[in-house]
């Protein structure tokens, strides 16, 4: 297939939950995973920068509904279980959108949908977290729509290896989606 990096019209990539406080029951184990996974995501982040590809931030407003983009940066940075580490990085990165989910999937009463049809974007790159329930849930819906996916190993993770490695098996026998790393 060709290289969605050598031809980046009608693609974005999706960055998926990456400012997250890991505050929650599992947090830790999915802290460790993706303290692997964000290196390799920022480097594909900065090579689609370069390209043109436009950048989608797109993260889960946990359950704080009157949250916005600089509420969940500032939870996400002071966090107490270590997810600032993770949210700083990512926030070098100079997102051209940023999409508030209210659930599991990026489609999901966001949006999205409008976005990507003004962007024209038929190719979507997703990385995040957790690959196998925000990622999951949001390349099932990108499936549906008819979009084209990209789900490096390497730019996701989940709490644990068979977690991650179930979802990347779902990914390519179902969506029929390219899985190999960035």
């Amino acid at each position: 297939m060709k290289n969605w990096l050598e031809s980046p019209n009608q693609t974005a990539l999706l960055l998926i939950d990456w400012l997250n406080p890991f505050d929650f029951e599992g947090g830790r184990e999915l802290k460790k995973h993706a303290s692997k996974a964000v290196s390799a995501t920022l480097k594909l982040a900065e090579r689609c920068e370069e390209v043109g590809i436009p950048l989608i931030q797109v993260n889960d407003n946990f359950g704080q509904w009157s949250s916005d983009r600089r509420a969940i940066c500032e939870r996400a940075t002071c966090s107490e279980f270590g997810g600032q580490e993770i949210a700083k990085k990512i926030l070098t990165l100079e997102a051209d959108h940023f999409v508030l989910k209210p659930k599991h999937s990026a489609f999901y009463h966001t949006v999205l949908d409008l976005l990507l049809s003004h962007l024209e974007v038929e190719r979507l790159i997703l990385t995040g977290l957790a690959t196998n329930i925000c990622v999951l849930f949001t390349a099932n819906d990108a499936h549906l729509r008819g979009h084209k996916l990209w789900i490096p190993p390497n730019c996701c993770a989940a709490q644990s290896r068979e977690d991650h490695e179930y979802a990347m098996t779902h990914f390519e026998r179902v969506l029929d989606c390219r899985t190999e790393a960035s």
